[in-house]
């Protein structure tokens, strides 16, 4: 019988050269095995996706230093987004990091390359309300008299008055009120 071959411990493999790919999509499937939702862990993919893109579909974990870090960070700059996006598009990054070194992935702590961008503190921040003219138009279009309208205008008084989002409202059960 042929000896068995001996297959690498994880600790001797050069993950320099691991595909990047490979290690975003372990990445994600992390963030479901913590029972994160579908729509977190896409966001994440979309949000990483993008650097993927940047670096190129042959990119390696190798691939990533401080230069490239900065460089992509400068690009997603250059395209003009809110303070709030080029904020979330760094913060993911750096979490996407933080997490590659503590995997074991990388050598050296990447995540310190990151200078997070400023955000306006959220007492800065105007966030435009409805005026009753366009709260009394938006009522005017729910009729009441049906199941659907009286369900669709009993939603909006909800999310008018309670400051709930649709996704939460639309999740509420009898049991939650």
């Amino acid at each position: 019988m042929p000896p068995r071959k001996q297959r690498k411990r994880w600790d001797d493999m050069k993950k320099q050269d691991i595909p990047l790919e490979s290690a975003l999509r372990a990445y994600l499937l992390h963030h479901e095995d913590r029972n994160h939702s579908a729509k977190t862990v896409r966001w994440y993919s979309d949000m990483l996706d993008r650097f993927l893109t940047f670096l190129g579909p042959d990119a390696k974990i190798g691939d990533i230093d401080t230069d490239t870090i900065r460089n992509y960070l400068r690009e997603v700059r250059r395209r003009d987004f809110k303070q709030f996006t080029m904020h979330a598009y760094a913060r993911t990054l750096k979490t996407f990091l933080l997490w590659l070194d503590k995997e074991g992935y990388t050598t050296e702590p990447l995540a310190k390359a990151i200078d997070m961008p400023k955000v306006p503190r959220y007492q800065d921040v105007t966030i435009e309300v409805l005026t009753d003219d366009e709260i009394a138009h938006l009522l005017g279009m729910l009729d009441p008299a049906t199941d659907i309208g009286a369900r669709e205008r009993t939603m909006f008084c909800l999310m008018l008055e309670s400051g709930l989002r649709l996704a939460e409202v639309s999740g509420l059960r009898v049991d939650d009120v």
